[in-house]
């Protein structure tokens, strides 16, 4: 690790924020002065000393200089003590911290990144180089664009970047071995002259699971959807008991759900006939059209037959690919097709057939809607069948209790005209 001293072979060497000053390895600017101050003393003792000597003026004189030199040096030793041992504890504090902050840097979990002016990164801690999935060696000295998933957006960034005091944000990056990964960024521009610090955080798990909560709360949101309309189809479908209310009501609600452009409603008239029902053909959102013959047999329709012989729904994405799939003349042009038998108490009623022009066009999904109306459907077709059956044998009482009024009538007026005459 390159520490904070000035290197003349390495000019533009990392420079980390904790690292000790060179000033710390000399007293501070007081001690200096007061210790030229000291051995200016000394030197001028020195010299009173030794000419007092030549001056041969007595040795009490003699002696009390010596004492005064040696006072003066004893204190300049003190001196030089007390301030070695001031810079030890001022070198040892900022060593200690330079190997806190360097422990910190080492072990920090998030991707801690020193870039230059030219976007190269100088060092990086193990969770970067984790992070990127590179080594040292593989990082410092290149680029840290050339992780970025969007260039161009890094690109326009940094310039704004360097112009601001701190910045943070949310970035897409590349690892080595080509996964993407995202990341919440702080990075701090110019935190010391031409270094700017830059910490990232993986956020790829939050961001799949806040994607994957947004998509089950769309699919929630849809199958409330679905289910409303659902719920108000089926109420639709047994609002009104008549058979024509109830295969229109059935054809309408379902487009809304499926948006088919051919739809057609076959009951059963016999096992393997079946008669057309209800059509609709949707061309550009106007009217029904006739594209169906008003009989079918499921002789002629390989894929018609098997729906009512499997009692399965069947799903067909593109009928020119389809062997054996045969329909009418006028529905050549339909390419995308599903079929779903209409079932209620175990009885197969009929199929519901849907059709669009578009190949692949319906999906697993329409099916699914569409067998479940069907269900509903099948139910109101039945209830339907029932309700015509009571109509009839209603209207077969009311004949019959007309009948029976008008012969109780002519039967009480003959009584009458037996009991005139013989009177």
């Amino acid at each position: 690790m390159i520490r904070y001293r000035e290197r003349q072979a390495r000019p533009e060497g990392l420079v980390r924020p904790w690292s000790s000053p060179s000033s710390v390895q000399t007293p501070s600017g007081v001690w200096k002065v007061s210790s030229i101050s000291v051995s200016v003393a000394a030197v001028f003792l020195a010299m009173a000393t030794f000419g007092i000597r030549r001056a041969d003026l007595g040795q009490g004189l003699l002696a009390f200089a010596i004492a005064i030199f040696s006072l003066v040096a004893a204190l300049h030793a003190r001196f030089l003590y007390l301030a070695w041992k001031q810079y030890r504890l001022a070198s040892d504090s900022l060593e200690a911290k330079e190997r806190e902050f360097e422990s910190v840097f080492e072990n920090a979990l998030d991707a801690i990144l020193i870039l230059d002016n030219r976007r190269i990164c100088l060092d990086a801690n193990p969770s970067a180089l984790q992070l990127l999935g590179v080594n040292r060696d593989q990082l410092v000295g290149r680029s840290i664009v050339e992780f970025y998933a969007d260039m161009p957006a890094f690109d326009s960034s940094w310039e704004r970047l360097l112009s601001e005091y701190h910045g943070r944000g949310q970035s897409e990056v590349l690892r080595s071995d080509g996964a993407h990964l995202f990341v919440e960024f702080t990075a701090t521009p110019h935190f010391l002259p031409n270094r700017h610090l830059m910490i990232f955080r993986d956020v790829t798990q939050r961001r799949r699971s806040e994607e994957a909560k947004d998509h089950s709360l769309a699919l929630a949101k849809s199958a409330w959807q679905e289910a409303d309309l659902l719920r108000k189809a089926t109420l639709a479908l047994t609002q009104d008991l008549r058979m024509n209310s109830v295969l229109d009501t059935l054809l309408q609600t379902l487009h809304r759900l499926v948006p088919y452009e051919a739809a057609q409603v076959l009951l059963l008239e016999t096992e393997t006939k079946l008669f057309l029902a209800r059509e609709v053909v949707w061309q550009n959102g106007t009217g029904p059209f006739r594209g169906c013959p008003d009989t079918l047999d499921t002789f002629e329709h390989p894929v018609i037959k098997q729906a009512l012989e499997n009692r399965e729904a069947i799903l067909i994405s593109d009928t020119v690919e389809e062997g054996g799939w045969t329909f009418t003349n006028e529905q050549t042009h339909m390419r995308s097709w599903l079929a779903v038998p209409l079932l209620s108490s175990n009885q197969l009623l009929g199929l519901l057939l849907l059709s669009h022009a578009k190949p692949g066009y319906f999906t697993a999904e329409h099916l699914r809607v569409s067998g479940t109306l069907g269900v509903a459907a099948a139910i109101a077709i039945q209830n339907a069948r029932l309700y015509e059956r009571a109509e009839i044998y209603g209207a077969e009482l009311e004949r019959r209790l007309s009948d029976l009024h008008q012969a109780q009538q002519a039967l009480e007026q003959l009584k009458t005209q037996r009991s005139a005459s013989e009177s």
